[in-house]
């Protein structure tokens, strides 16, 4: 009997609600003994694991998903803060960050929205391709003087890059 494909709108409503409780929430990952850090999220017969290693310079990892305990999809990543001047604390970019990926939606569930402003980041992400086979690269700027009218042209104007990630990964199995 052959096995039913993977429906891509279930996996991207899985993705959706794994990233939420992953990185995003906040939890504290716990360390494995390779030295790496994992969280892992499961729901029914789907389950997700993010696996990484690395500082606030630079971390890599990959993210996984189940389904029947077979591997059907995987993100990986690199990245990390880029520079750390005045207020812009590894953490504080950090923080804006996890805000970031709550923000995750099924039409683009690998990381961030293609664009997010809170303070004075602003976070970029571009996407090529789509959940069968993408990378991508999402960046954060900061920029202290930008007011609240301000355009992502104005905001671009004399902002610091200070994070950015590079990813890339795709469907295992066929999807429907």
């Amino acid at each position: 009997m052959q096995e039913k494909p993977i429906s891509t709108e279930e996996l991207r409503e899985f993705l959706v609600k794994a990233k939420k409780e992953g990185y995003a929430s906040g939890k504290e990952a716990v360390k494995i003994p390779s030295g790496e850090k994992m969280l892992e999220f499961k729901n029914g017969l789907w389950r997700y694991s993010d696996v990484y290693k690395g500082g606030d310079k630079f971390f890599s990892g990959d993210e996984k998903v189940f389904h029947k305990e077979s591997l059907v999809w995987k993100m990986d990543y690199d990245g990390g803060v880029e520079s750390l001047t005045g207020r812009n604390k590894a953490k504080e970019i950090y923080m804006f960050l996890k805000g970031v990926l709550k923000d995750v939606k099924e039409e683009i569930p690998f990381r961030g929205p293609f664009m997010f402003r809170g303070g004075d980041f602003l976070y970029l992400n571009s996407i090529h391709g789509d959940i069968e086979r993408f990378n991508g690269y999402e960046t954060i700027q900061f920029n202290s003087k930008m007011n609240e009218e301000g355009s992502k042209a104005e905001f671009l104007k004399g902002a610091v890059q200070v994070y950015r990630l590079g990813y890339r990964g795709g469907l295992f199995k066929s999807a429907e």
